[in-house]
């Protein structure tokens, strides 16, 4: 931050200590290390930023940014956030729509979802601003960060933009994943309709003859039958994905076929096999930093025990499945991942 403020007010280093020394000893700032300092109160930073006009505040934060972009060329991506921010207050909607896309990447791949969130719905104004056609990706990335907060509507509303747009594009294979992602979204709501748009993905990837979009497209409608109370009519499906994935060597897609053939397993009355196979895929899940297939795999590792749930044999001991549960549970948390906060919860 010190070599921010030098580039920014021009002062030479003396100068500039002698001031922040000065704001120091009248208590509006701390100094938190030997480059960085903070406004003692929110209330002072909002003080000072409410003083300005509107010109003056959208000059500064474009100020900052091109300092930002100099003293970080090499790393910009460690100051993406930082960049989307400001440029965002600047309403400079180019560097806007390059850096807030790339900070909402960054926000959902560490499931800060709010934080995704406003990134991409700033990158989408951005492109308004500058009449342009938005990237159709941006709908999709938005629609899958609310999807996992929960917020059915809105995840709907960009996943089905997200269909139209692929289809006018003649892109197939953005087309394919947001029928997977519909049908998926569907699930909790209207099975039938999620049936719908898995058998569009299955239709669409075996006419495209892509073994890995087969294979995913073969796990959703497997899926579908298993939770349709027809584990063993979903099964075959699983086990041709599983070895799809083997062969292009995906290690994401055999992770999730692992824990469907759990689920299947586990429907079906096959215990002990559906542990064997939960327990490979929160492996799987563990070494790709996974945290959402990992709660899950978790969550059902911990049911296989001697749960009030289940109603077979035992597969695990009560505080070997206490310790994966209460780990389901704090990572659910952790992401504010509602829906498998309360799965974990039940566990």
């Amino acid at each position: 931050m010190f070599l921010l403020l030098e580039g920014i007010t021009h002062h030479t280093e003396a100068e500039l200590v002698r001031l922040m020394k000065d704001l120091v000893r009248a208590q509006l700032v701390v100094e938190e290390s030997p480059d960085v300092f903070a406004f003692r109160h929110a209330l002072t930073r909002q003080a000072v930023e409410a003083d300005l006009l509107a010109r003056e505040r959208r000059a500064l934060h474009l100020q900052i940014v091109e300092a930002l972009e100099r003293l970080a060329a090499e790393r910009i991506d460690q100051r993406v956030a930082e960049l989307a921010s400001h440029a965002y207050t600047a309403e400079d909607w180019q560097r806007v729509l390059i850096y807030a896309d790339r900070a909402g990447q960054q926000a959902l791949q560490l499931y800060a979802l709010q934080t995704a969130i406003e990134h991409f719905s700033h990158a989408l104004e951005a492109a308004q601003r500058l009449d342009l056609r938005a990237p159709t990706k941006l709908y999709r990335s938005r629609g899958q960060a609310y999807a996992l907060l929960s917020s059915f509507a809105a995840a709907k509303a960009d996943f089905e933009q997200t269909v139209t747009r692929a289809r006018e594009d003649g892109d197939q294979a953005l087309e394919w994943q947001s029928l997977l992602d519909l049908g998926f979204l569907w699930m909790a709501r209207d099975f039938v309709q999620a049936g719908h748009y898995f058998n569009q993905a299955l239709a669409l990837a075996r006419a495209r003859s892509d073994p890995n979009q087969l294979a995913y497209s073969l796990n959703r409608l497997g899926n579908w039958h298993v939770n349709a109370d027809q584990p063993l009519r979903g099964r075959p499906y699983h086990e041709e994905a599983l070895a799809l994935f083997e062969h292009t060597g995906d290690a994401r897609g055999q992770a999730e076929t692992l824990d469907l053939l759990a689920g299947a397993s586990y429907l079906a009355g096959d215990l002990h096999g559906a542990t064997a196979f939960y327990a490979q895929a929160a492996a799987r899940f563990r070494a790709l930093d996974d945290r959402v297939g990992l709660a899950s795999s978790l969550s059902w590792l911990a049911l296989c025990g001697p749960a009030a749930l289940n109603t077979m044999t035992a597969a695990a001991s009560l505080v070997v499945c206490i310790q994966m549960a209460e780990e389901a549970l704090q990572l659910a948390r952790g992401m504010s991942w509602r829906s498998g906060e309360a799965f974990a919860l039940i566990v």
